[in-house]
């Protein structure tokens, strides 16, 4: 299937939010006292990123099939799932993300937390720092960077300290690959085999944690926003 390439700028924004939120989350998370780095990274991953995509795709956020192409050996398959199914449950009904037809931080992120606390993937004594303000500094540091291509933002996180060279090293590579993507099934195979070299690598926890949930929610990012 050919990739619709005028998705490309609506995914970018979404793996910038998504990779933005794991290094803020992993970094939140172990400077909270009972919460670890890699639940804040999964959260952070998971709820930063799908709001900068549906505000990029404003009129053309519409509901899609969630095309399942899985990858068992991930661990962390679960965050790009998690990732769209909450991104499109959400719109389903453009008054759990819109007010007076703008984009709505507080609306997208109430429906997110509820989303996550009632499918279980979080519960509510998870989000300590993961509040509304910061949703919100997350959302407009994004903005205030969207000109950047993903491999620019990458680039860019590395160069301030956000990510290590580790996750670096993994990611950009990566993305180089995404960017230059036609077709989605050649991506999707592709992503799952460094997956798999990534799950089989020497990467300490939290950074295989970080380059495996980016990974996945690219794989299903790819799939979703790249069909009809």
């Amino acid at each position: 299937m050919d990739l619709r390439i005028n998705w490309k700028k609506i995914l970018g924004a979404d793996l910038k939010g998504a990779v933005q939120g794991g290094a803020l989350g992993a970094a939140a998370g172990a400077a909270i006292g009972g919460v670890s780095a890699g639940f804040g990274a999964g959260l952070g991953a998971l709820l930063y990123g799908a709001g900068a995509s549906i505000e990029a795709a404003g009129s053309l956020a519409n509901p899609k099939p969630i095309v399942i192409m899985p990858n068992s050996n991930n661990p962390f398959d679960h965050i790009g799932y998690d990732h769209y199914n909450c991104l499109n449950s959400a719109i389903q009904n453009s008054n759990n993300y819109l007010n007076n037809g703008v984009f709505s931080t507080s609306l997208y992120y109430n429906f997110c937390k509820n989303y996550t606390i009632v499918n279980n993937v979080y519960n509510l004594n998870e989000f300590p720092y993961f509040t509304l303000a910061n949703f919100e500094l997350n959302f407009n540091y994004l903005k205030n960077n969207e000109n950047k291509t993903i491999l620019e933002f990458v680039l860019f996180l590395h160069d301030n300290g956000k990510i290590s060279d580790s996750v670096f090293n993994y990611l950009y590579p990566y993305f180089q690959c995404y960017s230059y993507s036609t077709n989605i099934e050649d991506f999707v195979t592709y992503s799952i085999s460094a997956e798999n070299l990534v799950v089989n690598s020497n990467l300490s926890s939290i950074d295989k944690q970080l380059v495996l949930e980016m990974m996945s929610t690219a794989r299903y990012g790819i799939q979703y926003w790249g069909i009809e």
